[in-house]
């Protein structure tokens, strides 16, 4: 019995440094776009703007990664600026104010992803998705009354719904280091199913916004949250931990 456990141990010695040493990390940030398909675009019927991060591992030589990516956009804004007069006796005070209603989205997903290990400029991979859609209309109050520097008064969620969201995507890295992999540009178009949710949108036929009657432009609506998202950003890929691939 000493002989398996002795070469257990240095089995376990030997692998644990060699597996840390050909650790990949790859650190991206995107921007993305967000297209709401079927009835979710019936019911929004606005696109959506914002950005991604994530960080995905892997081992060196093999044409998987596994990681975390986060993203939010942004569907619909509005804001009205008006004066709040404030009486109080013989004085009289008018403060600016500024109202804004807008409809965000924050995504969390784990990718799993497939990618040939391809010593090329431009290097094809396949995304497995699996997370979160959040949907939320959040209204705030500010003061205005000092130029460029607004005062946040007041923030409250008017609405907030949670969708599973689950899908892929397809994309292409051009590698700028020559075929090394270190600093990529990502271009990708993910494609995410959605379970039904309840959200807000906002009534294009109201144009002032009436901050005693916010409840009166808003819509209440529910739909299964398909999405397209095209997707344009930079990577970085970090080889053993140390740094960026030479």
């Amino acid at each position: 019995m000493k002989h398996p456990l002795f070469f257990a141990l240095l089995f376990c010695m030997l692998s644990g440094p060699m597996l840390r040493a050909q650790l990949q990390v790859e650190l991206y940030g995107d921007f993305q776009l967000g297209i709401p398909l079927d009835e979710f675009d019936d019911k929004l019927n606005d696109l959506g703007f914002g950005g991604s991060g994530g960080l995905l591992l892997g081992l060196e030589g093999t044409p998987f990664q596994l990681g975390v990516e986060l993203g939010g956009m942004v569907f619909q804004r509005r804001s009205t600026d008006y004066t709040l007069v404030i009486e109080q006796g013989p004085f009289t005070e008018f403060l600016d104010r500024r109202f804004v209603v807008k409809n965000s989205a924050f995504l969390g997903h784990l990718v799993l992803r497939a990618k040939p290990p391809l010593d090329f400029v431009l290097q094809p991979y396949l995304d497995g998705m699996f997370g979160f859609k959040n949907f939320f209309t959040r209204i705030k109050l500010y003061d205005t009354q000092i130029p460029d520097d607004k005062i946040l008064l007041d923030s409250r969620s008017l609405e907030n719904d949670i969708a599973l969201s689950y899908g892929g995507a397809l994309g292409v890295h051009l590698d700028l280091s020559g075929g090394s992999g270190g600093i990529l540009i990502d271009f990708r178009c993910a494609f995410l199913f959605g379970s039904r949710l309840d959200f807000l949108v906002l009534d294009d036929s109201m144009e002032v916004l009436d901050p005693d009657n916010v409840e009166d432009v808003l819509i209440p609506r529910s739909a299964r949250t398909n999405m397209i998202l095209p997707q344009i950003g930079l990577h970085f890929l970090f080889d053993r931990m140390g740094g960026p691939e030479d």
